[in-house]
């Protein structure tokens, strides 16, 4: 039956691939734009424009993140295979139970959030993140305790992604926002590749599963630290400023000629 999880991957691929022919054709916002042959022109392009400004500020949040949620942390579970004495099965648990619990995160930050972006939640995902890995590391060697804490560090890290996505397509125009998109799915790859080798370089070295958990806090740690000095005022002056300007035009669109 080993078989059988590839046909499975194959079919929900097939199903994605078909769904997505049933999505309404949009008007290029950009029509002049060519696209160019060398692969990754176009990212480099993309980051000269927005070099300095707040949508690359989140961009990278959001990559480092998945450095050390996609990257490194994700790695960890396999070994609770042998640490906890239980099945394939059972680690696989701990994945889905961890990408639900992401899911959930995400969907009760949506809630929360309501028509607005609030900037407070990437900190509240932040810090609740740093605190779940670092209970991961000191947890006893327990299945149930395991899945609470990885529930936890999921549920959270929901709080720290939806405003990150929903900040980085507000503050973008319409012309640049598919090609900032294109960038901010770039860099969530790079930051798994890179904590893939980071994991790697970190069991090399003798790293505990439980320390690969420490240090999974302390760079989160060493985020939330970041975003309190340097993004958060920045983040949450841009959305002013957005918000300030769609006031603006909202104004001027209702308003009527005189005379």
């Amino acid at each position: 039956m080993l078989w059988l999880p590839g046909v499975i991957l194959l079919c929900v691929a097939v199903i994605g691939t078909a769904s997505a022919f049933g999505l309404p054709r949009l008007r290029a916002k950009d029509p002049a734009l060519k696209i160019k042959p060398m692969l990754f022109r176009t990212y480099v392009d993309t980051w000269r424009e927005i070099a300095g400004t707040p949508v690359a500020s989140a961009v990278i949040a959001w990559s480092i993140f998945f450095f050390i949620v996609g990257g490194v942390a994700i790695l960890v579970l396999p070994d609770y295979k042998g640490l906890l004495e239980i099945t394939a099965s059972e680690v696989a648990g701990l994945m889905a139970l961890l990408a639900i619990s992401t899911g959930v995160g995400d969907f009760v930050a949506g809630r929360v959030s309501g028509e607005k972006i609030r900037p407070e939640l990437i900190t509240l995902g932040a810090v609740g993140t740093t605190v779940g890995f670092f209970l991961l590391g000191v947890a006893p060697l327990n299945y149930y305790v395991i899945a609470l804490c990885l529930a936890g560090v999921g549920f959270m890290a929901g709080f720290f992604m939806v405003p990150l996505q929903t900040m980085i397509q507000h503050l973008t125009t319409p012309q640049l926002r598919g090609r900032v998109l294109g960038l901010w799915n770039c860099g969530s790859f790079v930051g798994i590749i890179f904590g893939n080798l980071v994991f790697l370089l970190a069991k090399n070295l003798g790293f505990t599963s439980s320390h690969v958990f420490f240090l999974c806090g302390a760079l989160t740690l060493a985020v939330v630290v970041y975003y309190l000095l340097r993004w958060r005022t920045m983040f949450v002056t841009a959305l002013a400023e957005a918000d300030a300007r769609e006031t603006v035009s909202a104004s001027h669109a209702v308003e009527t000629p005189s005379g």
